[in-house]
């Protein structure tokens, strides 16, 4: 067969391709999943803009002159500002949080899709409760009424509290991706357990790599076990002490 005829075939054999169904399917979601990125960062920018004109107008209009000529400004408008912007980055982080967060607690929580599902729901819970409840006690009422300059101490411990609050969100998430891990090992460990009693005599036998993941959890297990009970032995002892004296 000459080298003409091989290559006139492979090109009417080339004309029959059919491409992948879940090649296709792969990239139709990565470009769906990059327009909706674009559309995200659109609407993000878009209200940063929006929330920052707006917050420009309202301190320009409830703003005034004292009688040395300084801009002074109630100090219940510079507490309603921390609050709203200390809101709207709860309410804006926590699902871009979740869903950045989502493959890595899916690929933990392989063994069990529905639990990882379920923790992650807790997750949420404990994130809005807690960062919701840091936002309250941020929001300082006393003495409302009183004029604030711009360099105020006032101003200062606002500008300060957002610092702290968004400082503590980072924290919590470095956390969160550290412990996670661990948490994920300890469930594995012990729904392999559940599944090789329920097995009996027909599971096979454990793995090298499964028996030293068994051990770690175990250990980590332990480990928190013993520093609970030193926290709960040191406690006693400072109520004892104080008791006496």
């Amino acid at each position: 067969m000459s080298l003409e005829r091989r290559l006139r075939e492979a090109l009417h054999q080339a004309d029959h391709y059919q491409p992948s169904v879940d090649l296709y399917a792969r990239v139709s979601r990565s470009i769906e999943e990059d327009r909706a990125h674009r559309h995200r960062l659109r609407i993000g920018f878009g209200a940063g803009v929006a929330g920052l004109v707006i917050g420009a107008g309202f301190l320009g209009a409830v703003a005034r002159r004292d009688q040395f000529g300084a801009l002074v400004f109630p100090k219940w408008s510079i507490q309603l500002l921390l609050l709203v912007f200390l809101a709207t980055c709860l309410v804006a982080l926590g699902p871009a949080i979740r869903r950045l967060g989502q493959p890595f607690l899916a690929h933990i929580f392989h063994i069990s899709p529905a639990t990882g599902d379920r923790f992650s729901r807790l997750l949420d819970l404990a994130y809005y409760l807690f960062f919701g409840g840091k936002i309250l006690t941020a929001i300082d009422l006393t003495e409302a009424e009183s004029l604030v300059r711009i360099g105020s101490e006032s101003v200062r411990a606002a500008v300060l509290e957002a610092a702290n609050f968004l400082g503590l969100l980072g924290l919590a998430h470095a956390a969160n991706l550290l412990l996670l891990p661990v948490v994920g090992l300890v469930f594995s460990s012990v729904a392999r357990l559940v599944r090789r009693r329920i097995a009996g005599e027909v599971a096979p036998p454990v793995a090298a790599r499964a028996r030293v993941a068994d051990r770690v959890a175990s250990g980590f297990v332990i480990a928190v076990l013993l520093l609970a009970l030193g926290g709960a032995l040191v406690l006693i002892v400072f109520l004892l002490i104080g008791g006496v004296n």
